[in-house]
């Protein structure tokens, strides 16, 4: 008589928005659109449009994912209600409430924070304002930018990057920082 045996591992990445977002953006910026710019369509403005977009909902995602456990919060070192932290805008949470979590002024002067700053601003021009185009290179660097922002976030929070095994499943190549490029 023989026996045989067998062990079967089964293995896989728990999904959240951030890391769907990462993995979607991801796709349109390395999968879906050309390599560069000068290979760019008409019909990819829209597609590196939605990467920035899609690169700032990293940074914003995580900001407030950082801010969650400080609703009601009985910590000697932040506490916020839950209709504050809902009603609270990016920017305001970023300059004001991450600050009293980090134990340290935020500076949004230098890197990645800076990249991030501009990032929000091209974001906010995409969508309310003026639908402005987008490039190739401006999506890949977004979502550089966004990605190094998240780390960043998590680090001055004193915690340890979560997403870690999703970049390691889809790595990034090193892009330019989202305030160094130009763009039209």
């Amino acid at each position: 008589m023989v026996f045989v045996t067998s062990q079967i591992s089964i293995n896989w990445l728990s999904n959240d928005a951030w890391s769907e977002a990462f993995i979607g953006t991801r796709r349109i910026v390395y999968e879906i659109l050309p390599s560069s710019n000068s290979e760019q369509k008409a019909e990819d403005g829209a597609l590196c449009q939605l990467a920035i977009i899609g690169s700032n909902h990293l940074m914003e995602y995580a900001l407030f994912d950082l801010l969650k456990p400080y609703v009601n919060s009985t910590n000697d070192k932040f506490s916020i209600s839950k209709k504050k932290l809902e009603n609270a805008s990016y920017f305001f949470a970023l300059k004001n409430l991450l600050p009293k979590i980090a134990e340290q002024p935020v500076n949004l002067n230098y890197e990645p924070l800076k990249s991030t700053e501009t990032l929000r601003m091209r974001r906010n021009e995409t969508i309310h304002k003026t639908s402005a185009i987008a490039t190739v290179e401006m999506s890949r660097s977004a979502l550089f930018s966004a990605v190094e922002g998240t780390k960043y976030l998590y680090q001055i929070c004193g915690q340890g990057f979560k997403y870690s095994s999703f970049l390691n499943k889809y790595p990034l190549s090193k892009e330019k920082y989202f305030s160094t490029i130009t763009y039209p």
